[in-house]
C-alpha cells in the first residue's frame, strides 16, 4: 500500500485528486481507511467511504440528491458552522449511467466552484444557504475495478482527476503502524518545498512536445475527445513532476526537474486520460457475431470511419491499419498505472527524446 500511501501524499501537496485502480474495490476502501487513520492520524469523522450507488444521481445534481450527498461529505461543528471531510472515497462511479456520471461531474464541479475566477484560493464554498469550509488537507478518491476497466467513463468527469495509480491487493500485506502525528504540517512543509522546485525551459519544451504529440497520434482521430490530452494536462505534468521532487528531495537542495520525472508524471497523468478504444466500433465485441450480414456492416462501417477520419494519413491499405490497431489495443499489466498497457503513451514517451 504504499503506493497509495504516496498518491495521498502528492495529492495533499498539491490540492489535486486521484484515481485508485483496483482488482477489490472494497479490500482497497478499507486499507485505505486504515491508512488514513494509522499513517495521516485521521479520525473516523474526517473520512467519508461512500457508494455511489446508493444514490438516485439521475436527477439535477443541484436539487435534493445534492443536499443527500452533502450531508454524507461534511462535519457540522458545534457553533453550525460545516466542514468537508478531509477525505472523500467514492465507489461504483464506473456502474453510473452516463447521466449519472454528468450528475457527479456537475456536483463535483459545484464543490470547485465551477473552476471560476472566485475558486482561486477559496476555502469555502456556497451550497442553498450556508457556507461549507474546506480543510487544509482535502481530497476526493474514486476507487475504480480494473475488471471494469472497457466500461469507460465520461471523458469531463474523469479530467476532474489527476492522475491513477494500481494498487493489486495483496493479502499477506500489513499496513504497519507508522504515526506521523505531524503529518499535516509535513505536507505543509513539502507544499513550501514544491514552491522552490526549478522546471528549466528545456524540461518545459519536453512536456509541451509529449503532450502534443500524444494529441497529434494517429489513434487518436479514432476518439479525439477521449484520447487527446487537454492542454490543462502540461500543467498536470508539471506540478506532478514538482510534487514529486519535493517528496524525494525534502531534505537536499536538489530541487529541479529530471526528464525522468517527466516520464513517469506522464504515464500516471497519460494512462489515466487518454483512452482511444473509447469508439465504440473499434472495441472487441464481448461475443462473437454469428450473422455474417451484421460483420459486413461493420467491417464497412470501420473502413469509413478510417477513411473519413484519416484519408490518406496511414499510408497503408486497410488490411496493415487493421493489424497496427490490434497491435495497439489494450492488455492487462499489473505493473502499469491503470492495470493496461496504454500503446499511445508509450508510443509517445520513445518517439519524443528528452533533453541532454
Amino acid at each position: 500500500m504504499k503506493i497509495v500511501e504516496r498518491a495521498l501524499l502528492l495529492s495533499f501537496i498539491a490540492r489535486r485528486r486521484f484515481t485508485i485502480w483496483t482488482n477489490s474495490v472494497l479490500r482497497i476502501g478499507a486499507k485505505t481507511e486504515s491508512i488514513l487513520k494509522q499513517q495521516c492520524q485521521f479520525e473516523d469523522h474526517q473520512i467519508a467511504n461512500i457508494d455511489l450507488l446508493d444514490f438516485s444521481l439521475d436527477v439535477d445534481p443541484l436539487a435534493s440528491i445534492s443536499t443527500e450527498l452533502m450531508e454524507r461529505i461534511i462535519n457540522v461543528e458545534k457553533d453550525g458552522s460545516r466542514t468537508f471531510k478531509n477525505v472523500i472515497i467514492l465507489r461504483g462511479m464506473q456502474r453510473l449511467s452516463a447521466s449519472s456520471q454528468k450528475c457527479l461531474y456537475e456536483f463535483i464541479s459545484m464543490i470547485d466552484q465551477f473552476d471560476t475566477n472566485e475558486s482561486q484560493g477559496n476555502c469555502t464554498v456556497k451550497f442553498n444557504d450556508y457556507v461549507i469550509q474546506k480543510p487544509e488537507l482535502f481530497v476526493i478518491i474514486p476507487i475504480l475495478d480494473d475488471k471494469l476497466y472497457h466500461d469507460k467513463l465520461l471523458q469531463y468527469l474523469k479530467e476532474k482527476f489527476w492522475f491513477c495509480i494500481h494498487q493489486k491487493v495483496n493479502v499477506d500485506e500489513e499496513i504497519a503502524p507508522n504515526f506521523q502525528s505531524c503529518y499535516e504540517e509535513n505536507v505543509i512543509f513539502l507544499r513550501d518545498q514544491a514552491s522552490k522546485v526549478h522546471v528549466a525551459p528545456d524540461i518545459k519544451r519536453y512536456i509541451y512536445s509529449l503532450v502534443v504529440h500524444s494529441r497529434n497520434h494517429r489513434l487518436t482521430s479514432l476518439a479525439p475527445l477521449q484520447s487527446r490530452l487537454s492542454t490543462r494536462a502540461i500543467d498536470e505534468i508539471r506540478d506532478l513532476c514538482v510534487a514529486l521532487v519535493a517528496v524525494q528531495n525534502y531534505n537536499t537542495d536538489e530541487l529541479f526537474v529530471t526528464p525522468d520525472h517527466v516520464k513517469v508524471a506522464m504515464r500516471k497523468v497519460g494512462y489515466w486520460l487518454c483512452d482511444w478504444e473509447c469508439n465504440p466500433l473499434f472495441t472487441p465485441p464481448s461475443k462473437p457475431q454469428k450473422h455474417q450480414g451484421f460483420d459486413e456492416s461493420v467491417e464497412y462501417q470501420k473502413r469509413m470511419e478510417i477513411k473519413m477520419l484519416t484519408g490518406d494519413w496511414y499510408g497503408s491499405d486497410y488490411t496493415y491499419v487493421e493489424r497496427y490497431i490490434e497491435k495497439m489495443r489494450s492488455v492487462k499489466d499489473e505493473n502499469s498505472p491503470t492495470g493496461y498497457t496504454n500503446q499511445v503513451i508509450e508510443d509517445v514517451i520513445a518517439k519524443v527524446h528528452p533533453p541532454i
